[in-house]
């Protein structure tokens, strides 16, 4: 197998688990502390009383979404790359 199609799996693997990281901290995080339950089937937080509660900036995080998979999917494919060409 190429080494570079190797970096960039790589690279979007941990992409991947930095997007998982965020989501983890900037929506399913302060629905817990509000003492809501979050449904992950639906990407919602439901709070005791039945009403939703809401962050404020779940739109703006698709587009952070999208330039942490390519930002961070670049950088970590890029330095494995130049771990391989090292050997």
């Amino acid at each position: 197998m190429n080494k570079s199609v190797i970096a960039k799996f790589i690279g979007v693997f941990f992409s991947l688990l930095v997007i998982w990281k965020v989501n983890d901290v900037l929506l399913i995080t302060p629905c817990i502390e509000q003492g809501g339950v979050f449904q992950f089937e639906k990407g919602l937080c439901v709070l005791n009383d039945g009403s939703l509660y809401t962050t404020g900036f779940e739109m703006p995080l698709v587009i952070l979404y999208v330039v942490i998979g390519f930002g961070v999917s670049y950088v970590v494919s890029k330095l494995i790359g130049k771990l391989f060409k090292g050997e």
